[in-house]
């Protein structure tokens, strides 16, 4: 009889480990629109015009890292824009020259509600003429870098 008892500790401690290193999706958008690559080199398939592949930033973190900031009675703006798009500009990669990227747009956003309310900022960083990228810059500085999840048409 322990040992039953003590396997279902076990996995109970387990499932609580999992549930604590939860990431929570804090930030979706904007959609992004690419060319298929039949459109780009039509030699692949001639007879056949590929669709517009769509794709959406998704932006996970972790749910200890989220909650983590300041205390209460504190202000929660502990960065300024500025600095928030000069952390964001850092993280783009490749390293691209300051007068190669520069951050064009810089948002103050909140997730959550009440005691659960966090902020950030959404910065969008031109790289080049035609392309722009997006992060995210919580108020401890931690640049959070999105993950693209393909739409499909339904």
């Amino acid at each position: 009889m322990k040992r039953p008892f003590a396997l279902v500790v076990v996995i109970a401690a387990f499932s609580l480990h999992l549930a604590a290193a939860k990431e929570i999706l804090i930030h979706a958008g904007p959609v992004v629109t690419t060319p298929d690559a039949i459109l780009l080199d039509p030699a692949l398939n001639p007879e056949q015009k590929g669709k517009d592949l769509k794709f959406i930033y998704e932006f996970f973190v972790d749910a200890k890292l989220l909650h983590k900031g300041p205390g209460a009675g504190a202000d929660p703006t502990v960065i300024p824009a500025v600095k928030a798009a000069e952390l964001a500009a850092r993280s783009v990669e490749p390293r691209l020259e300051d007068s190669e990227s520069s951050p064009n747009r810089v948002e103050l956003l909140e997730h959550g509600s009440g005691s659960n309310r966090v902020r950030y900022y959404l910065v969008t960083i031109k790289v080049d003429d035609s392309t722009e990228t997006h992060r995210i810059v919580l108020m401890d500085g931690t640049v959070l870098k999105p993950r693209l999840r393909r739409l499909t048409e339904e």
